[in-house]
């Protein structure tokens, strides 16, 4: 019994170890596929491409869908104007793509509860983190500081913004989502 044990299991470690870099890239988005971090196509198709700005586009993911975040990069802004985040969606050709994508806060917007490190940084403003949506002051981050998202909600709130659930410096409370003032970082 030990003996076919041990083979079932070894077969299945052999079987793993055969899967290719972007198969397991694939399996592991599967995996958080509605439990981490996604960013919803809300006005427009996006492009997964291998490589940001002029990377070989490898599908489209359908306006409407979604794509799982693994990787929010930097706060920087390319010299397309974009940031680019690293994930996957299922594209038009029924094939789930993984690779990089320009998030567009005019059409997209983020949503679900980041998987790994995720920091938002203040580039023209302050942010105020209050104890509920909308509710009373508990502290201010400056300009040119960053928080800590440990989530970010789908739904619209009756101010127009859609609001994160933040941790700054161990105050945890909520913060309005203002991509004119702030951008999503993993670094």
């Amino acid at each position: 019994m030990k003996k076919i044990i041990l083979i079932v299991l070894t077969s299945l470690f052999v079987s793993l170890g055969s899967v290719s870099a972007n198969e397991k890239q694939i399996n592991q988005g599967l995996r958080y596929y509605g439990a981490g971090l996604t960013v919803k196509l809300d006005h427009s198709a996006a492009y997964i491409r291998q490589g940001i700005i002029n990377g070989k586009v490898l599908g489209t993911v359908s306006n409407g869908k979604i794509i799982d975040v693994y990787d929010l990069g930097a706060a920087k802004i390319q010299n397309d104007g974009y940031q680019w985040f690293g994930g996957q969606g299922l594209c038009i050709d029924g094939k789930y793509h993984a690779g990089d994508y320009q998030y567009d806060y005019n059409v997209m917007h983020l949503r679900g509860v980041p998987i790994d490190y995720s920091q938002m940084f203040l580039f023209s403003s302050a942010a105020t983190i209050r104890k509920t949506i909308q509710g009373d002051r508990i502290t201010v981050v400056p300009n040119g500081k960053s928080f800590t998202v440990l989530e970010y909600y789908d739904t619209v709130q009756s101010d127009g913004y859609r609001w994160m659930k933040v941790d700054y410096e161990g105050n945890i409370g909520y913060a309005q989502y203002d991509p004119a003032v702030m951008r999503p970082s993993g670094k």
